[in-house]
């Protein structure tokens, strides 16, 4: 059986631009670490995830085992 990738929230507030998405947890932190480093958007993380959240844009290139299908964690 394979381990269970657990899924994260990431907000993202950029001016009046407000964006929500779900994704896996090491591509949340990925985005989450570039973003709030250009200091450019107020960025947050938490396990709120809801199955009406779209995924992370281009999630399933940063593995071939993430499958964007369920909502898993």
């Amino acid at each position: 059986m394979s381990a269970l990738i657990p899924n994260l929230h990431l907000h993202v507030e950029l001016g009046p631009l407000v964006l929500d998405y779900r994704g896996h947890a090491d591509q949340i932190g990925e985005v989450a670490t570039e973003l709030a480093a250009a200091g450019l958007a107020a960025v947050s993380v938490d396990d709120r995830v809801t199955a009406e959240m779209p995924w992370l844009p281009c999630s399933r290139l940063w593995d071939s085992r993430f499958h964007p299908g369920s909502l898993v964690g």
